[in-house]
């Protein structure tokens, strides 16, 4: 009799035991996957979601995550369009919950790439600077670390590594 209560005894502990390996096991699993994210995940997850970024120098924007590439991401607030480079990303905050983050071959794409675009199609822009300055005018030339801006005073040379984040002019 006494042995019989020894051993479910002894087999409850390993129970609990085992359970308690198996928490910790997929606790630790969750955290090595979430220290494999990046903000460019964290922002593909909200995508077509509601955020607010706040940018290193201080631009505030509340808006529609609408891409994300592999080095910036596309909000759109209102009539206007952001790109924010996504080391310029102070902190995000979104409205919803995060999902499994979307990728794709366009998530590959860089901010570089998005410029490029823009000066194609002759958009106009207004480029906030890190410094809190602003250069406005019709995005003309995007270089291998610079891009060109033309406006009411001729052209202006902003460096990429210079760009707080970019509007459309609308």
């Amino acid at each position: 009799m006494r042995w019989a209560r020894l051993f479910v005894d002894v087999e409850s502990r390993l129970a609990a035991q085992i359970v308690e390996e198996e928490r910790l096991a997929a606790w630790e699993y969750a955290e090595a996957e979430m220290a494999q994210l990046d903000v460019a995940d964290r922002l593909r997850a909200h995508v077509d979601e509601s955020v607010v970024v706040v940018t290193c120098a201080g631009t505030r924007i509340s808006g529609v995550v609408r891409h994300v590439g592999a080095d910036y991401a596309a909000v759109e607030e209102g009539p206007r369009d952001w790109l924010i480079p996504l080391v310029r990303v102070g902190w995000f905050q979104a409205s919803a919950s995060a999902r499994e983050p979307r990728g794709g071959v366009s998530a590959r794409l860089g901010l570089l790439h998005a410029l490029r675009a823009l000066a194609r199609d002759r958009q106009s822009v207004r480029v906030a600077t890190v410094d809190g300055g602003a250069v406005g005018g019709r995005l003309v030339r995007v270089g291998r670390d610079h891009v060109d801006v033309a406006g009411p005073r001729g052209v202006v040379t902003v460096a990429t590594a210079a760009i707080d984040c970019l509007a459309s002019a609308s």
